[in-house]
C-alpha cells in the first residue's frame, strides 16, 4: 500500500492551551481523504529542510520559507500559506525546486475589511480617547472629543484586491466618496464595486482615510514615506491592516508627532512585535492591535478550509486553484511530482 501524503502543520499555529489555529473541521477533511499530519517547529523563524523532511507539504504562517528549507528536499510539493500574504516566501526559489505555494483568499476576504471598518468607525468616532475618559473620570471633558460623521468623506485604497474589493462592499451605506490606486485593477472592476480609479498622488492628496491594503513587495516596500505623507491632508488618518514596511515607519511617526496628518491605525508593523519602546504606543491618535485585529473563529476557520481543500487537491495529484507562484505549474519536474501522487492514491 502507497504511503499516504503527509503534511506538516506549523506549531506557530498553536495555543497556549493546547489548541490549534488549524480547525478540527479541516483536520478532519484532511482524514477523510487518507491524508496524514503531524507538526513542525522552527528553530529561529527559519523554515530548513531538517525540519520538514517527512512532509508531502506543509501549512505555513509567520516563519520564512527560503532555500534553507529546499536544500536538497525533493519531496515537498508544496507551501500552503495560511493567509493571503506571501511576503515571508521565496517564491522564485519554490518555483527552481517545483514546489507551488498558495494561499487563502476566501478565508480572510471577510474578517480583515471587517476589521479595517472597525478601524475606520473607531477613528470617525473617537472611540479610544472615549473610552480612556471614562476610565480615567474625566466624563466632564467628553465635549473635546467630538466624532465625525462619514458621509460625503473620500474613502482611499492603495489597492484594490480581494480585500479591498470586499471592504468598499462594506462601507457602502455609508455614502463616501470611493478612490483606489491599483495599477493591476481595470476600471470596469472598479466600478463594479462603486470605486473610481486614480493615481497615487491623487489618492494621497484627497483621502480622508487612506487605507493600505496592497501586497507588501520590492516595488511596494516602504512606498508610503516622508513625501507621501506630505501629499497627504493633515486631517487625514492611515490606515495599515497589509503589511507593516509598505510605510516608513520613522517617518509615520515624525508625521503624527508634528501632527503633519491627524492620525492612524495600525495591525502591522515594520519590526513585529511592536518595540515596546516605540513611540506609537504612547499616541493617543494612534489605534494599535498585534497583527491580529481580523483573527477570528471564523478566520481560522476559513483559513484552514482553504489550506485543506488545497491540501486534498495536491493528495489527488491536482494543482490547488489558489496557486500563486503559477510559473511552477508548467515545470516539468512540478507536473512528475502530481503524477507520483495521482498513482499513490
Amino acid at each position: 500500500m502507497s504511503a499516504p501524503f503527509h503534511v506538516g502543520i506549523t506549531r506557530s499555529l498553536s495555543l497556549a492551551d493546547g489548541r490549534s489555529l488549524m480547525a478540527e473541521e479541516a483536520l478532519a477533511l484532511l482524514e477523510r481523504e487518507g491524508i496524514s499530519y503531524d507538526y513542525y517547529q522552527t528553530e529561529d523563524g527559519e523554515v530548513r529542510t531538517r525540519d520538514i523532511a517527512e512532509f508531502d507539504a506543509i501549512v505555513l504562517l509567520g516563519d520564512h520559507f527560503g532555500y534553507p528549507a529546499l536544500e536538497g528536499n525533493e519531496r515537498l510539493v508544496a507551501v500552503a500559506r495560511w493567509g493571503v500574504g506571501y511576503d515571508n516566501v521565496d517564491l522564485d526559489a519554490c518555483t527552481a525546486h517545483d514546489v507551488c505555494t498558495f494561499i487563502t483568499p476566501a478565508g480572510v476576504r471577510r474578517p480583515v475589511a471587517t476589521a479595517m471598518l472597525a478601524f475606520l468607525l473607531a477613528l470617525a468616532l473617537k472611540l479610544p480617547q472615549k473610552d480612556r475618559l471614562v476610565r480615567t473620570g474625566e466624563w466632564a471633558r467628553k465635549t473635546d472629543y467630538m466624532g465625525e460623521m462619514l458621509t460625503g468623506k473620500v474613502l482611499g485604497s492603495l489597492g484594490l484586491g480581494n480585500i479591498g474589493r470586499e471592504f468598499f462592499r462594506l462601507v457602502a451605506p455609508l455614502e463616501m466618496r470611493h478612490i483606489a490606486c491599483d495599477p493591476f485593477v481595470r476600471e470596469e472592476e472598479a466600478r463594479a464595486v462603486g470605486v473610481q480609479l486614480v493615481d497615487k498622488e491623487t489618492l494621497l492628496r484627497e483621502s480622508d482615510y487612506l487605507f493600505i491594503t496592497c501586497l507588501l513587495t520590492p516595488e511596494t516596500y516602504h512606498t508610503i514615506g516622508g513625501a507621501e505623507l506630505a501629499q497627504m491632508k493633515r486631517s487625514a488618518y492611515l490606515i495599515n491592516t497589509a503589511r507593516g514596511p509598505i510605510v516608513d515607519e520613522a517617518a509615520l511617526i515624525a508625521a503624527l508627532e508634528s501632527g503633519r496628518i491627524r492620525g492612524a491605525a495600525l495591525d502591522v508593523f515594520e519590526q513585529e512585535p511592536l518595540s515596546a519602546g516605540s513611540p506609537l504606543i504612547g499616541m493617543d491618535n494612534v489605534l494599535l492591535a498585534p497583527h491580529a485585529l481580523a483573527w477570528t473563529e471564523e478566520s481560522a476557520l476559513g483559513n484552514s478550509m482553504e489550506d485543506a481543500k488545497g491540501l486534498v487537491q495536491l493528495a489527488r495529484g491536482e494543482a490547488p486553484t489558489t496557486v500563486v507562484n503559477k510559473a511552477v505549474l508548467e515545470r516539468p519536474g512540478f507536473q512528475a511530482k502530481l503524477r507520483a501522487l495521482q498513482q499513490r492514491r
